[in-house]
């Protein structure tokens, strides 16, 4: 995979990243930004984008190749606020609804339905994770 493989695939995932809204507006760190938490007990979003190898599907042509990789959202909210175990599963399921099975983004399509995972406490945060699959179409 070319840097500019690589590059238009995040900017196809970004593009669908942007249409997001969420209740309450989550501020977002994408990959390798310098997370400075919002002042206040204001909940923000991490976002990662986990690369799996190449799989390659043909003998002739490099355009076989199939990339996939792992979306992965992370809701951050401070243990200081207050919030219910449902109320950040809600947050979790208005995300993972926006990455639903078959989505096309550019050359990109989720595998199956984005999972919301079990929320934990980590640090000074509860975390709830949704994790969307991909693949290149």
């Amino acid at each position: 995979m070319t840097a500019t493989t690589a590059v238009q695939d995040w900017l196809s995932l970004k593009a669908r990243i942007d249409t997001l809204v969420t209740d309450p507006v989550l501020q977002r760190f994408e990959p390798n930004a310098v997370v400075t938490p919002p002042a206040g007990l204001a909940p923000f979003l991490l976002i990662s984008d986990v690369r799996n190898d190449n799989d390659r599907n043909g003998w002739v042509s490099s355009d076989l190749n199939e990339r996939s990789g792992t979306l992965i959202l992370a809701v951050q909210w401070p243990l200081a606020a207050p919030v219910s175990h449902v109320q950040l599963m809600q947050i979790g399921g208005t995300i993972a609804d926006h990455f639903p099975a078959d989505l096309r983004m550019g050359r990109l399509r989720v595998t199956r339905n984005a999972d919301v995972l079990q929320p934990y406490v980590e640090g000074a945060y509860r975390v709830v994770v949704v994790r969307v699959l991909w693949s290149s179409v």
